[in-house]
């Protein structure tokens, strides 16, 4: 008849197939499950000032923006079934002679719902918000939140909330 090699090969190959077919229906079905987000970002301060880095190893001063903002969301719409975490993170876009930058400024990682409801007041920047260029001269920027839904299956989504409006860099303050 057969062997015990080409039984447990033969049971192995149904099981895989069957899980394939199962994480396949999971990851499609995640799609019909759309939630609406509500996000509102206020930026309530905005400082520039002139330095350096503790790890910067040349002389040469920049310019560092330092944030203070509030953030209202509501991302429990986002959690069904497949989900497994949300990144959220707050984006700063602005436009330079040279380029278009968008920097990340603070980051949050969400993994239940409970979480997924808040009002942040009088928060900081996380990560150091200066341009590669050194200087944030004449430079008007929106911030705006964004999030990545990690489902247990299937594919990343992204997306973003509305922008807040146009806010002017001061002018630097020496340290």
């Amino acid at each position: 008849m057969y062997s015990t090699s080409q039984r447990i090969s033969g049971v192995f190959g149904l099981f895989t197939t069957v899980v394939f077919a199962l994480c396949a229906i999971i990851a499609a079905t995640s799609w019909l499950f759309t939630g609406e987000a509500i996000t509102e970002v206020s930026i309530r301060n905005v400082n520039v000032v002139k330095g350096r880095t503790a790890y910067q190893r040349s002389d040469k001063s920049q310019e560092y923006a330092l944030l203070k903002f509030d953030l209202d969301y509501d991302l429990t719409s986002l959690f069904h079934w497949n989900t497994k975490q949300l990144f959220v993170y707050l984006v700063a876009s602005y436009d330079t002679p040279q380029t278009t930058n968008e920097v990340v400024v603070w980051d949050r990682i969400i993994q239940h719902k409970t979480q997924a409801k808040r009002r942040v007041r009088g928060e900081k920047n996380k990560y150091n918000f200066n341009d590669i260029n050194g200087s944030f001269k004449d430079v008007n920027a929106t911030y705006s939140l964004h999030w990545n839904v990690m489902p247990h299956v299937g594919l990343l989504e992204w997306a973003s909330g509305a922008p807040s409006g146009v806010i002017e860099f001061p002018v630097a303050k020496q340290r």
